[in-house]
């Protein structure tokens, strides 16, 4: 199922005044939730040349396992497949025989050989703003961190994701309006 979504950089300190704007918008709070991800390869990256990336989160006590491909899209714009699943707190690969990751190079017996690549834990905050009579937009501030091995780098990223039949332009208008009053920096990468 696709995932299309805009995707922008925030700065630190203009957290605080993003979260008040939104609520604004939005007409209520956030939802806050912790989210703790792992995400997996192998050793030789055959799902980063693949253009996959394998993810397992933690959200309270409920994991999902999600594979998104690379998708496409220009600056903020992201267009990905997406295929995710609720687990038990492990990667099952079988989940995913209809997916590009058939197609990867011992992909039945990929399992054995995958390791986690880095780890992102962050607070997610969440508004839904209702487009449409069938259409909203989740609008998401992820704040936390990125590690890997002995590395880590700040994560301040908010998206703006097509629900239902909302359009593109209503994400757009959106972005604008936000990007008046904040400064948004559009990023075309995903955090795998």
């Amino acid at each position: 199922m696709p995932e299309i979504e805009l995707k922008f950089l925030v700065s630190e300190t203009a957290v605080q005044g993003l979260s008040a704007l939104l609520t604004r918008l939005a007409g209520a709070r956030p939802h806050r939730q912790q989210l703790l991800s792992q995400y997996f390869d192998t050793a030789d990256f055959q799902l980063r040349e693949a253009r996959l990336a394998l993810r397992l989160r933690k959200a309270g006590r409920s994991w999902r396992v999600c594979l998104k491909s690379a998708g496409s899209g220009q600056g903020a714009l992201q267009v990905r497949d997406e295929w995710e699943h609720p687990c038990r707190g492990e990667v099952d690969l079988s989940l995913f025989a209809a997916t590009p990751l058939a197609l990867v190079a011992r992909a039945k017996t990929l399992h054995h050989d995958l390791v986690t690549v880095f780890v992102s834990d962050f607070q997610r905050r969440t508004w839904l703003l209702p487009r449409g009579a069938a259409g909203a937009l989740e609008v998401a501030l992820d704040i936390g961190e990125l590690r890997a091995q002995d590395r880590s780098a700040a994560l301040v990223e908010l998206e703006i994701e097509l629900k239902g039949d909302a359009s593109i332009a209503s994400a757009f208008e959106l972005a604008r309006q936000i990007a008046r009053q904040v400064p948004l920096l559009p990023c075309s990468l995903s955090k795998a």
